[in-house]
């Protein structure tokens, strides 16, 4: 019996790597109206689950998707066909590409048309040696119609999008490899554990830089610029202390007050020590006595303050350190003079009494 909606995915989230199948294996994972329902839900439910970073895509059996279901669209009127099958369908693949997490498509078979256009809307494309790809819809009398001449254009390129939709040809793996349809080709039966091994791989990057990334990149693409403006100014803001402000004054039923209400930032800039075991007591005096004269020279340190055998769990510093920390609410100071002045206070002397020589020094800074 065929399944579709809901029941025709399967949705496996592991170690923060979901697998997204579609399971309609008897119609080759062929896409009718109520899948594409279904596959929208997901999409939304995919971005809103922060135990998922990263989406692969692939198909169930032998096939990867072939496209949209002629039975559910040839019998359609013209105004159901541009409204609920083009529309629909559209706004579905907008929304799968425009997912915050990467999308790794695993194409394990023939990704032709509505195919081609899903694959589309991955950030990376893995195909097996066996696949093809194309566009066949115009020898049906229809368009490509989910963005297969708009996002697979600015994707691809227009020359082979041409090729494909208007002259009919097929591409095999390894010549859409070379044409920069897909980005890697493996073996058959392969494409999926290749996919779970470049999702590890972005597992080991910056989760919010890489998200940043991939809006960033779409906008370059004009895939979703306005999005990616609204978002980045939407941060801004909600980090405002005018957002609170407003907010409070709206309770309170009072106006605003902007101008007193501005705080700036407090920055706080971290230096872990780690001396040896054999350093004597005048020696940490000397460089606590160095690093309290920086105050008195660097505009903008608000406090200064030193705490001896505090326990470290960062890797690279693990254990018992002396910590000292300068708090700044002008990061202008900071950035300009801080680094240089601490590590001239600190000079050659003192490095040399730290395990791991310069080694055995840790920087960081924290926003308060």
């Amino acid at each position: 019996m065929t399944v579709t909606g809901r029941t025709a995915f399967s949705l496996q989230v592991d170690n923060r790597i979901a697998i997204l199948r579609i399971d309609r294996e008897d119609k080759r994972n062929a896409l009718d109206a109520e899948m594409i329902d279904a596959l929208a839900d997901l999409c939304r439910e995919i971005e809103r689950r922060d135990d998922i970073a990263v989406l692969v895509l692939t198909g169930t059996g032998k096939s990867f998707c072939a496209g949209g279901d002629i039975s559910a669209w040839s019998g359609r009127s013209p105004d159901a066909f541009a409204r609920r099958w083009i529309r629909d369908g559209h706004e579905t693949f907008d929304r799968l590409a425009r997912l915050r997490q990467p999308v790794i498509a695993a194409i394990n078979g023939h990704a032709l048309g509505g195919g081609l256009e899903l694959a589309a809307c991955a950030d990376y494309r893995i195909a097996e040696g066996h696949v093809k790809f194309g566009q066949p819809e115009s020898a049906l009398g229809i368009i490509a119609g989910w963005s297969g001449t708009q996002r697979a254009v600015r994707r691809f390129g227009s020359r082979i999008i041409r090729r494909m939709a208007l002259f009919g040809e097929v591409l095999s793996a390894r010549e859409a490899l070379a044409e920069g349809l897909v980005d890697k080709v493996v073996s058959q039966g392969e494409a999926l554990e290749a996919a779970r091994e470049l999702a590890r791989q972005v597992l080991r990057r910056g989760p919010v830089a890489t998200e940043l990334t991939k809006m960033l990149i779409n906008a370059a693409e004009d895939e979703e610029h306005e999005r990616v403006l609204e978002s980045f100014a939407g941060h801004i803001a909600a980090a405002s202390e005018d957002l609170r402000e407003g907010v409070a004054a709206f309770k309170q039923k009072r106006q605003p007050d902007f101008g007193s209400s501005r705080e700036t930032t407090m920055i706080r800039h971290l230096v872990h020590l780690r001396f040896r075991s054999d350093v004597d007591v005048a020696t940490k005096q000397k460089l606590y006595d160095r690093l309290a004269a920086l105050t008195d020279r660097i505009a903008g340190v608000e406090d200064f303050q030193h705490r001896e055998n505090v326990s470290v769990e960062e890797p690279l510093m693990r254990g018992f350190l002396d910590m000292f920390w300068f708090d700044f609410r002008d990061a202008v100071a900071r950035d300009a003079y801080l680094a240089d002045e601490v590590h001239q206070a600190i000079g050659a002397d003192i490095v040399a009494c730290l395990d791991g020589g310069a080694d055995g020094i840790l920087v960081c800074d924290i926003a308060l």
